[in-house]
């Protein structure tokens, strides 16, 4: 996807979802002399996802100035022959009268995305990929009593994990143990998720004690004491 980052309207709030980008995706940010600054943990995402990364720098201030660079490039852009999605990144609406020209000038061209980041352009694009469905799940509203219950299952198998692991296990391992286990999609899954996070050796020893917690989950049900102190919330 090509993501075009009206900075000025937007600042970093923008690259929200940065962590998301690919190195099949482009970003080109807008910015002219008065933007803000980008923090350093999203310029770490950016380079960490080896995207494509451009930048257009405002020459001559005036209204409007970017928003007409980045409807210019936009043109560009599907002049080239591209013909994969366009997400603009900003809060100027505005922009829909370019999604509109379009949609009216090409049919098959329906692809220009408008959102406030890039978490939720990828959320609104029709892509049918992993990291769609995992941004609509994280970006998803749930109420504070799904909250509060999500949280006393994983107090109690934390509580599970350092039972059966004994002190045979660092806190930092149980973290991920713990994990590894809530995200719990059958034994297989697990088995490589314990692989791939502790290595050969001492995933499958992992494993096999993640293997009885998985088990005592599906026929026993947590006891009333280790939930006495999320009830006090």
């Amino acid at each position: 996807m090509y993501f075009m980052i009206d900075f000025e309207n937007t600042g970093s709030g923008g690259l929200k979802g940065a962590e998301y980008l690919s190195r099949e995706d482009t970003l080109c940010i807008f910015f002219s002399q008065c933007c803000g600054k980008i923090e350093h943990g999203v310029l770490r995402q950016i380079m960490n996802s080896r995207c494509s990364v451009e930048g257009v720098k405002l020459t001559r201030n005036g209204k409007n100035a970017l928003d007409f660079y980045i409807a210019s490039r936009l043109g560009e852009v599907f002049g080239s022959g591209y013909e994969g999605a366009v997400a603009i990144v900003s809060r100027d609406k505005g922009f829909k009268a370019v999604q509109d020209y379009w949609k009216q000038s090409d049919a098959g061209r329906q692809n220009v995305i408008l959102n406030v980041s890039i978490e939720q352009c990828i959320a609104s694009a029709a892509e049918d990929n992993a990291r769609t469905r995992k941004i609509r799940e994280d970006i998803r509203a749930v109420t504070v009593d799904y909250l509060l219950e999500e949280a006393k299952k994983r107090s109690v198998l934390h509580q599970r994990i350092g039972d059966r692991f004994s002190e045979n296990i660092c806190e930092e391992d149980m973290t991920a143990v713990t994990e590894i286990l809530a995200a719990a999609q059958g034994k297989r899954a697990v088995y490589l998720a314990c692989l791939k996070a502790f290595g050969k050796d001492k995933g499958r020893q992992i494993y096999r004690k993640a293997r009885e917690i998985l088990e005592l989950e599906k026929n026993v049900s947590a006891p009333k004491s280790e939930l006495i102190f999320m009830e006090k919330m």
